[in-house]
């Protein structure tokens, strides 16, 4: 009852997992991206400007 596909047992994980790792370091790139981006931005203004 634990075999649950017999024809490939680990060729379907090995896919999740690497899926899993590509996505979390592209999640991981884009927030780097985007809190560079907003710092550069929040620096770039003049602090009167609020």
């Amino acid at each position: 009852m634990g075999m649950g596909r017999p024809e490939q047992p680990n060729r379907g994980d090995d896919g999740f997992w690497l899926r899993l790792a590509v996505g979390g370091l592209i999640i991981c790139l884009l927030m780097y991206g985007c809190w560079q981006v907003g710092s550069w931005f929040a620096a770039s203004f003049p602090k009167d400007f609020r």
